[in-house]
């Protein structure tokens, strides 16, 4: 057993800042009538490698000082040895890999005892930091396993809930910990609150950044005139980081009758729908960033062929079950004799692991405009929430049929820029005007 002196030790910077005195006198207790089970862990320092430097066990160091300050003549034990007086066991790390170091000291806090949450949302977002470094792959969900799986209860039903919260965990404090050094942050009663008040300040420069795009009058946004099928193929490669289309939806809409201002000039049965979708899933994962967002709009009878011919790119996965988008009003496919068809479904593929900022409904309600261009044009609105969902301001964003151009509505909202394709002429001079207002 290899001793040193506990103020020989050197404590340096730690995670830990505050130290519950109660908890302290517990497990001083504890020390007392079990021994110590855990050693302190240290690294050599200095020219010579005398200095021992801590890594992991300081709450173990202060509760062995108190015990000996308060009993000069308590003895403790370690592995069944008797620990010198004002003497602590240490285990010694010969490795000189920080990255290793500090995740010793980190997983050590994060497991034994609940750090202030100010302290447990740095060692959180710290150590999935480094896990990253090491390995670019690693996600949070692999860090709350790793976390979770070290607690003392390893039933399924537990080990399923741990992660869960842990997860949860670690997601709000890679966002509350950039914010660690603002006043009302740092005093924030607990981390959902902290959470609230960071949230309000991003929305604020969001809006901000937003205002400042606007002054600008700097657009970016493409507008292509061309079929879907050939223009796709001349895009470049990972440049779009959110999809949304609103293809034909293969009813034939096209023979449903004009609603005196309404036409629908693309042919819309269930083979050339399909074939669009098809060309923009092979294409789809060539043209978006290595996580991203697709957002398509269909029929209940094309929804699960176009979410299993998605699902097969193997780069893609569909949520199971569609965004309701609720329009208020709607057609009515059989007059008085039937109802009227007041929602439209979203299919939302994601690619990667891209992350929403936030949960969201599945559910939209958002009505459709009284005013709109073309008849199965959908609100900027829309588009817009859509957007926000998946996108911060700066990101490339593509509709590839965009008609009358809503796309652009919504960018501009945003702070997002839109490329568009359109095969109808009079489409796409709607859409500029959309882009270009002043025109």
């Amino acid at each position: 057993m290899n001793t040193i002196e506990i103020s020989k030790i050197h404590i340096g910077s730690r995670q830990r800042k505050a130290f519950d005195e109660t908890s302290l006198v517990e497990l001083a207790h504890s020390i007392v009538k079990r021994g110590l089970l855990h050693a302190p862990v240290v690294r050599k320092s200095g020219k010579d490698g005398r200095k021992l430097i801590l890594v992991a066990g300081e709450r173990r160091l202060r509760a062995m000082k108190q015990i000996h300050e308060a009993h000069e003549s308590l003895t403790l034990t370690y592995n069944g040895e008797l620990i010198p007086q004002d003497h602590t066991p240490y285990i010694l790390i010969t490795s000189t890999d920080e990255i290793s170091i500090r995740e010793t000291e980190l997983e050590e806090n994060l497991i034994r005892e609940d750090l202030t949450w100010q302290e447990r949302i740095s060692a959180l977002e710290e150590l999935h930091t480094l896990r990253k470094a090491q390995n670019g792959g690693h996600t949070v969900s692999d860090t709350a396993r790793e976390i979770a799986g070290k607690t003392n209860d390893t039933t399924p039903t537990a080990a399923i809930h741990n992660v869960t919260v842990v997860r949860k965990e670690i997601a709000r404090a890679n966002i509350i910990a950039p914010f660690l050094n603002d006043p009302d942050v740092a005093n924030a009663k607990s981390a959902s609150r902290a959470f609230g008040i960071v949230s309000a300040k991003l929305e604020t420069e969001f809006m901000a950044e937003l205002r400042s795009r606007g002054e600008m009058g700097i657009t970016d946004h493409e507008l292509i005139h061309g079929d879907l099928r050939d223009e796709l193929k001349k895009l470049p490669e990972e440049k779009f980081s959110c999809i949304i289309a609103d293809p034909p939806y293969g009813i034939g809409a096209n023979q449903f009758g004009d609603n005196a201002r309404f036409t629908h000039r693309y042919k819309d049965d269930s083979i050339h729908a399909l074939e669009l979708i098809r060309n923009l899933s092979g294409q789809a994962s060539r043209i978006t960033e290595e996580e991203a967002h697709m957002y398509i709009f269909c029929d209940i009878d094309l929804f699960i062929t176009i979410r299993e011919m998605i699902n097969d790119s193997k780069e893609w996965n569909c949520w199971r079950t569609p965004i309701i988008w609720a329009k208020g009003s709607g057609h009515a496919p059989q007059q008085s004799s039937g109802l009227q068809r007041t929602y439209e479904l979203i299919l939302l593929a994601i690619k990667g692991k891209k992350p929403f900022a936030l949960p969201h409904r599945d559910i939209i309600e958002i009505p459709l405009s009284r005013d709109q261009l073309h008849a199965a044009a959908k609100p900027p609105q829309l588009y817009a929430e859509l957007l926000s969902r998946s996108c911060i301001p700066g990101d490339r964003v593509l509709d590839p049929c965009c008609g009358s151009g809503p796309i652009f509505s919504a960018a501009k909202i945003i702070g997002v820029i839109a490329t568009g394709i359109e095969l109808d002429k009079e489409w796409l001079d709607t859409a500029r005007i959309r882009i270009y207002p002043d025109e």
